[in-house]
């Protein structure tokens, strides 16, 4: 895969499940696309680690307990507004989407993504371009999403018609996201 991006980025995992984070940071550095140089289990943990650390980018899980995904950003971003955040999520819930790309997220993405995409996810952000998953990206054409209760979402059964959820992926020139949800 060809690339602006030269440096590796340093990585920051914000993940409550432990296994998942060695697996992610094994393989990142393993396939040597960038470097983990911390760990947390929320985002509590991670805005004492942010500035000793000053990542390049942050993995971010979005549902931890303590403080989540979604509030870890927001304070993160005041502290250093040049990291890139990549939210990670079992689900593919537009509405949590929504709310990291308002917050100043890049890109979001599926835990079930697989290491090419992984890393094509760190590289794109990594060169100021949003990320999302394809499956994500399914999901919401589809209208397959998740609601915040694990419930699917279509069109028989939300107010929001499938063309404006998919507008949570226009960009306009200035790169920044249009949210229509």
């Amino acid at each position: 895969m060809s690339s602006v991006q030269t440096r590796k980025p340093n990585i920051i995992l914000v993940d409550d499940n432990f296994t998942f984070r060695q697996g992610i940071k094994s393989i990142i550095n393993f396939e040597d696309f960038g470097t983990v140089i911390g760990e947390a289990s929320n985002g509590n943990e991670f805005l004492e680690l942010l500035p000793v650390t000053m990542p390049d980018m942050v993995l971010m899980d979005i549902d931890m307990p303590g403080m989540n995904g979604i509030e870890a950003t927001r304070n993160a971003l005041k502290i250093n507004p040049k990291m890139k955040i990549i939210a990670f999520s079992v689900f593919a819930n537009d509405e949590y989407c929504a709310k990291m790309i308002e917050l100043g997220a890049m890109g979001f993405i599926l835990k079930t993504t697989g290491i090419n995409e992984l890393e094509t996810a760190i590289q794109k952000v990594m060169n100021d371009e949003p990320y999302f998953s394809d499956k994500f990206s399914n999901a919401i054409l589809k209208g397959t999403v998740k609601d915040d209760t694990n419930n699917e979402l279509s069109e028989a059964n939300t107010s929001t018609p499938k063309k404006e959820r998919f507008q949570v992926f226009t960009w306009d020139k200035s790169n920044t996201c249009n949210i229509k949800l």
